[in-house]
């Protein structure tokens, strides 16, 4: 495969990840929040997003796995009655990638705004402590 061919195969994987995406965004959310059902989860397991993320993947992960080793898949989308086929497979494999990225992403930001939130407050702390002391 040269560097053309490897880049419109690319390009049909991003196009079918992209639709993917679109068409299941409210399928599992119900709400704005396009992680929510990984929250939701999360919360009922006493877990992080972004370990019921990597659960899913991982399932995707297994299920490809299985069907590259054995040899028993059909290289395509979708096959007949609706079920997927392994370049489905991937494509979800790859979304789940995104989504738990994106779990990491909300959870550094919180740590980091509860981190700054708790620096500010042992920054106060110090200056009244300091004021206290140069006031003696």
């Amino acid at each position: 495969m040269n560097s053309q061919q490897l880049q419109e195969f690319v390009a049909e994987f991003e196009r079918a990840e992209y639709e993917v995406m679109g068409f299941k965004e409210g399928e599992y959310t119900g709400s704005a929040n396009r992680l929510r059902n990984f929250e939701r989860v999360a919360d009922m397991l006493g877990l992080k997003a972004s370990q019921v993320a990597l659960a899913y993947l991982l399932k995707h992960i297994d299920s490809i796995s299985y069907q590259v080793m054995s040899g028993k898949y059909t290289w395509a989308m979708v096959i007949e009655g609706s079920r997927e086929g392994l370049k489905q497979r991937i494509v979800d494999a790859v979304n789940y990638l995104h989504l738990m990225a994106a779990c990491l992403e909300k959870e550094e930001a919180a740590a980091r705004a509860a981190g700054e939130a708790e620096r500010s407050d042992q920054d106060a702390l110090e200056g009244r402590l300091l004021g206290e002391d140069h006031q003696v």
